[in-house]
């Protein structure tokens, strides 16, 4: 295996200090005249702050190629503030200003420069070595994702059971309970329709029962018999394919997470960019300007490994797997009917309300995979992409000589990218933490990465 070293690099791209022209102010040489007049020195910008654009990078060196495993990774990029200058017109003001020797309107010929620091990005006020992890490992820019590594392994590893027999029949019996919150549900329906004044069918209990008896009633209930089902027309194709994986490399890439959310931060009665604030371009405006700050967060995550498992009665050159009783251990594991752990955990009452909280339910399949089906996993990551982009809209209530109301937009945008390494039995099995009976399976799965 090839030595890995850890490597972290940086690269920082400083702004051109020198200033850029912004705009003119000009002035009507007699009202009405449309004679117009440099005012003034023009206006100049430059970009804020101590740099135009910033990342850094933290990885691994894996020797020469070619490169047979990854390792952790993450990366860091601030992009530049975008446009660097904006709303680019003409703008008048209505009344005449006497600026000696001139009488007359103002004009601006000209853009805006966006604000430093950049409201609502959060990198813009941190120093820059801390915002991108120099000399540390750790960043605020970067999201926390631990609470995702449960779920990685439970939902990117190969599923063996492909229905949930074993909790369906327990289940069985809520199902007169089941049937009689929905009549109820009718019923409050049916007296709402009559225009039964004294109905209390938006009483929040009552939206509370329902909430629960459907997501936690009927929906995992239906599920588990359209696998059954499902199982029960292709059952030899099933079992087929459990025996033909069984001790084989399985690559697997599920994607859990992926989600867009748009959060107005809010502003204020202001003009914040440059020269909107200077008393010519509020002279131009029929109503104060305002602006606010809108923060646009996709994130992407995922896992994506390599998985072996290895169960006696799935290997047909086994003892355990000939007879009838190979034949209904093989069943059992399809249908989901095993006695195992998962399964009594899942079918005991109030597990789901514990399991929202902790993640429990999670962490016992990833302690059953290991004991019970000699499950690991060559290698996995947990894949994790995030970007954020802050806007500022600039709203400038120029009058109709002008117009009428412009809005500006300027957007910086902040990109980070991790990736997370696990153990061959999840995240929290570190080489040097096994104990003899993880080494037994990964010796005989033949893994011999960790």
């Amino acid at each position: 295996m090839a030595e890995r070293k850890a490597r972290f690099r940086s690269r920082i791209t400083p702004h051109n200090a020198a200033s850029f022209p912004l705009g003119q102010i000009f002035i009507e040489d007699g009202p009405g005249t449309n004679d117009w007049k440099p005012y003034g020195s023009p206006y100049s910008g430059a970009p804020g702050g101590p740099y135009l654009q910033a990342e850094s990078c933290a990885d691994e060196t894996h020797g020469r190629p070619p490169w047979q495993t990854g390792g952790p990774f993450r990366k860091i990029s601030i992009e530049p503030i975008w446009p660097l200058a904006c709303g680019n017109g003409t703008f008048t003001s209505p009344m005449n200003w006497n600026l000696f020797p001139y009488f007359g309107r103002i004009r601006y010929v000209g853009g805006f420069l966006p604000p430093y620091p950049f409201p609502g990005s959060g990198e813009d006020i941190l120093n820059l070595d801390t915002a991108l992890g120099i000399g540390h490992n750790v960043s605020p820019l970067l999201p926390d994702i631990s609470s995702l590594e449960d779920s990685t392994w439970h939902r990117t590893r190969p599923p063996l059971e492909k229905g949930g027999v074993f909790v369906a029949a327990r289940e069985m019996k809520d199902v007169p309970r089941m049937l009689s919150t929905t009549t109820r549900g009718f019923l409050d329906i049916y007296k709402k329709l009559g225009g039964d004044p004294s109905s209390g069918i938006l009483a929040p209990k009552k939206v509370a029962d329902h909430f629960l008896n459907h997501n936690f009633g009927w929906v995992p209930f239906i599920k588990d018999m359209t696998q059954s089902i499902d199982n029960i027309i292709f059952n030899d194709q099933h079992i087929h394919d459990l025996m033909a994986e069984n001790n084989t490399s399985i690559r697997r890439k599920v994607r859990f997470v992926n989600s867009t959310e748009t959060t107005n931060l809010g502003g204020d009665a202001s003009c914040i960019m440059w020269p909107g604030n200077t008393a010519f371009i509020q002279s131009m405006l029929v109503a104060p300007s305002t602006y606010e700050v809108i923060r646009e967060r996709e994130t992407l995550a995922y896992g994506v490994g390599r998985f072996k498992y290895d169960i006696p009665y799935l290997d047909k050159n086994n003892p355990q797997a000939q007879g009838v009783l190979g034949a209904i251990r093989r069943q059992l594991l399809l249908h989901g009917a095993r006695i195992s752990p998962v399964n009594v955990y899942k079918s005991t009452k109030w597990t789901w309300l514990l399991d929202w909280g902790t993640g429990i339910g999670s962490k016992l399949e990833n302690i059953q995979d290991v004991m019970l089906d000699n499950m690991a996993a060559e290698y996995l990551f947990l894949v994790h992409r995030q970007q954020t982009k802050y806007t500022i809209r600039q709203f400038m209530p120029f009058g109709a000589s002008s117009g009428g109301t412009k809005v500006f937009e300027a957007s910086r945008i902040i990109k980070t990218k991790q990736r997370k390494e696990s153990g061959p039995f999840g995240f929290g099995s570190l080489p040097g933490t096994l104990s003899a009976k993880q080494i037994a399976i990964l010796a005989a799965l033949g893994i011999s990465r960790f």
